[in-house]
């Protein structure tokens, strides 16, 4: 099993650059608008191009998701993210590889923290093949998780949406629940007991999004992925005794599977 986690996706400040130039219509600027529908895509196939995240200052970074992709398209070679101190890369340091056929959309890479200003996706790395497909996406996440230390379970969906069944599992103190199924997509997250350090954590995180500087997204034990989805209106903690809270956030089901 998977330690949970919460990765932001800070959008404001970020400049993408494709080596190869974007796609008509599907500007890299696409991938600062937290909606995963609207897409970057590259203008060509060629293999070796780059995707270049330029964060403006240095960021420690030790999670990469990428949500609506063709990363499989590695033509014989390898895709790698890498990161540098200069925009020209000179020296990259290799800091994943992703890879693979098959791979599960969406996906999340997590990696020994890092801190640089510049990283990039290096697409068809040592391959002299084109790349099967011109390379796109509809979100990119790059930044340092927040883990999850505490129980948590799957409720009943959020306000005006039918109530769904999940069965539970104890393990090793904490719940386990089974996938959304039925079609269902929207349900609720519930953290019970917390302290107050975890809520700051967590509100810091909501206070972005709900600002839509960030989209959240929830990677659970079983290391599937999940949008939570933060209204201006929505008031997730409630406090039920001295440093004792519930925190409950709304989920949006982004597909039925695990991404191991």
């Amino acid at each position: 099993m998977s330690t949970p986690y919460f990765l932001a996706g800070r959008l404001d400040g970020v400049t993408y650059t494709c080596s190869e130039g974007d796609e008509a219509g599907y500007p890299s600027s696409n991938l600062s608008d937290g909606d995963n529908e609207t897409l970057w895509q590259s203008d060509t196939q060629a293999e070796g191009q780059t995707l270049v995240i330029d964060f403006g200052s240095a960021r420690t970074c030790d999670t990469l998701i990428i949500h609506n992709h063709n990363i499989d398209i590695d033509g014989n070679g390898s895709n790698l993210l890498q990161a540098d101190d200069n925009s020209g890369f000179s020296s990259p340091e290799t800091i994943a590889t992703l890879s693979g056929t098959g791979t599960p959309d969406p996906k999340a890479y997590t990696f020994t923290a890092k801190t640089y200003r510049y990283w990039r996706i290096l697409y068809g790395s040592g391959s002299t093949l084109p790349l099967g497909a011109n390379p796109y996406l509809g979100n990119l996440f790059l930044g340092e998780r927040f883990e999850v230390p505490y129980h948590y379970g799957f409720g009943s969906q959020v306000e005006d949406e039918a109530y769904e069944t999940f069965d539970k599992t104890n393990l090793e103190g904490k719940i386990i629940s089974a996938q959304a199924y039925s079609g269902r997509t929207r349900f609720s997250l519930k953290f019970q007991n917390q302290d107050s350090d975890f809520v700051a954590g967590v509100q810091a995180l909501l206070r972005y999004s709900r600002g839509r500087l960030y989209t959240i997204y929830f990677v659970d034990l079983n290391a599937v992925i999940w949008l939570v989805k933060s209204m201006s209106d929505f008031a997730p903690v409630s406090t039920i005794g001295p440093n004792r809270y519930d925190l409950t956030l709304p989920l949006q089901s982004l597909h039925i599977g695990l991404n191991d």
